[in-house]
């Protein structure tokens, strides 16, 4: 029997309503598109190497372009360079710029020539707030910790027919949990080789 994957957060939504039997659809894909959110943010580990971008001469700014519903966390790595395709050619330079209104690379030195594809980012990203996407390989890979803070943000919910404080807490330690293991494979790698909670996705 073929296994359907998780990676969206429609299909999320009936396991959560298992759990909590009294939410809604709407209530749950809510809770579930929050979660993501806020599991993107506190864990990094989302992240995207953005299209190249030529480089100009004398032009100092430049404007990062993003997936659809996402926003910039932080850049991890800024590189500069003459060949896209050897990317280990390039030069990562930390001091060498700043970033502005989120999406707008800000070089602290002048290019002195053009440079076709000359700018390659890799940004740590969050969705937008209220989206109700996020990235299939993040929702298959980081299932478990997006579920329990579901789980978490409802049950600790004020006078609703679902609300358990006390319940709410083990959840969210188990969040916690997932949250460590997630920076730890970020610095370090999956040394298990695990397939869920495995190293974030880094395509850089």
């Amino acid at each position: 029997m073929a296994v359907t994957l998780i990676t969206t957060y429609e299909l999320m939504v009936s396991r959560l309503m298992t759990d909590i039997p009294a939410l809604s659809q709407g209530v749950a894909l809510q809770a579930l598109s929050h979660a993501g959110r806020q599991f993107c943010i506190d864990s990094e580990a989302y992240t995207k190497v953005l299209s190249s971008i030529d480089v100009i001469t004398d032009q100092k700014e430049y404007t990062l372009t993003f997936p659809t519903d996402t926003k910039l966390i932080r850049v991890e790595k800024l590189f500069l360079g003459s060949d896209i395709n050897i990317y280990s050619s390039y030069q990562e330079d930390y001091d060498s710029y700043n970033i502005e209104d989120e999406d707008t690379v800000v070089l602290i030195n002048a290019p002195t020539s053009n440079t076709t594809g000359g700018m390659v980012v890799k940004a740590v990203l969050r969705p937008t707030a209220g989206s109700l996407t996020l990235d299939s390989k993040i929702i298959d890979r980081y299932f478990s910790p997006i579920l329990e803070y579901a789980k978490y943000y409802l049950l600790s919910m004020i006078k609703k027919p679902y609300s358990d404080y006390s319940l709410s807490r083990v959840h969210l330690r188990e969040y916690h949990k997932c949250i460590g293991q997630a920076k730890r494979e970020k610095l370090f790698g999956n040394k298990s080789k695990t397939q869920s909670m495995q190293t974030p996705i880094n395509l850089f």
